[in-house]
């Protein structure tokens, strides 16, 4: 680093420790003019139970005042995010979510569908269900007839034979 730049890093401390200082202090002036310091001295026990009443009626207008505040701060942010999907619906740029890349072999799936055959005797295998449909005659890519024998029954079952 230069001079220069020591200089000017050194300034810049200086300056951030006198914001600093400024701050904490505004905030204790602030809070001395908005709340005086009490005076508990010499006070009857029905004095010091109004005091306590007031300290929190205070306690309790401040409260609803945050609690205001957050609400307001929430229901803008949901409104800015609303905002934001309406722009990018106009313009049709989305963030596409980031997904996990997941390594799946075909020996780990046959393992987890055996497993759960195990695990679960109740799973009906698809497979055997499935009904298998000859054609007729050779296949359409050879040039010949392309009718099934599923086909060929329900025009048996209409009435109408070949």
């Amino acid at each position: 680093m230069t001079i220069f730049q020591t200089l000017m890093l050194k300034k810049a401390k200086e300056d951030l420790a006198q914001e600093a200082a400024d701050r904490e202090s505004a905030k204790r002036k602030f809070l001395e003019d908005v709340l005086p310091p009490l005076k508990l001295g010499g006070l009857s026990q029905d004095a010091l139970e109004s005091l306590c009443r007031d300290l929190h009626a205070q306690i309790e207008q401040a409260e609803e005042e945050r609690f205001e505040a957050e609400y307001k701060v929430k229901k803008n942010d949901q409104e800015i995010e609303d905002l934001n999907m309406r722009i990018m619906s106009f313009t049709g740029r989305f963030k596409k979510p980031e997904l996990k890349k997941v390594k799946v072999t075909p020996e780990n799936m046959l393992n987890s569908l055996a497993e759960s055959r195990r695990t679960k005797p109740g799973i009906i295998d698809f497979r055997a269900n499935l009904k298998h449909v000859e054609r007729e005659g050779h296949d359409s890519r050879r040039g010949s007839s392309s009718t099934t024998k599923s086909e060929g029954m329900e025009e048996n079952l209409n009435g109408e034979e070949d």
